[in-house]
């Protein structure tokens, strides 16, 4: 079963609202409750949790999206996420050995828009990003729809764990 948590102060209703709106296009829903979503495909299982003040995040190999975690927080995960305009979330990254993804609105970030408006966007891969199967994911764009209503920071970490899993 593939694990992803998302943990931090930053979490909010509208924040999770996006999360599962943007995976359950791609793998259907088995259950669901406040703070834990699992949903599955012919082939694989993936949990998804939502921990507002996380102080450990022992998932060796899934995923840990930072979402502006306490700088006290213990990351044990195969990938980490994190926006990279959350000057808390980087330092707490720039110590981590782990598989390291930034995510953001700068040209800069590996993962970002290239471009957003009314009902589309495009994400863009800038530059090459490892899979959880150790695959590699080269530069791309894919274009998604999106609604004016979604967080943008969820659509972006959403769309990366659906990449990362090999679900698109």
């Amino acid at each position: 079963m593939l694990l992803s948590a998302f943990a931090g102060k930053n979490i909010t209703p509208d924040f999770i609202k996006t999360v599962k709106e943007v995976l359950s296009k791609y793998i259907i829903f088995e259950s669901l409750s406040e703070n834990e979503i699992c949903f599955k495909n012919d082939t694989s299982k993936m949990l998804v949790l939502f921990l507002k003040n996380a102080q450990n995040l022992n998932i060796p190999n899934g995923i840990s999206v930072m979402c502006g975690c306490n700088e006290d927080i213990k990351i044990n995960s195969k990938t980490v996420l994190f926006l990279s305009d959350n000057k808390a979330d980087l330092k707490i990254v720039s110590n981590l050995k782990q598989n390291v993804i930034d995510l953001g609105f700068g040209r800069f970030d590996s993962i970002t828009f290239s471009s957003i408006n009314g009902e589309g966007a495009v994400i863009c891969v800038q530059r090459a990003v490892k899979r959880l199967d150790g695959s590699i994911i080269e530069p791309c764009e894919i274009p998604i729809t999106v609604n004016a209503n979604q967080n943008r920071f969820a659509l972006l970490s959403a769309y990366t764990i659906l990449l990362l899993c090999s679900f698109i």
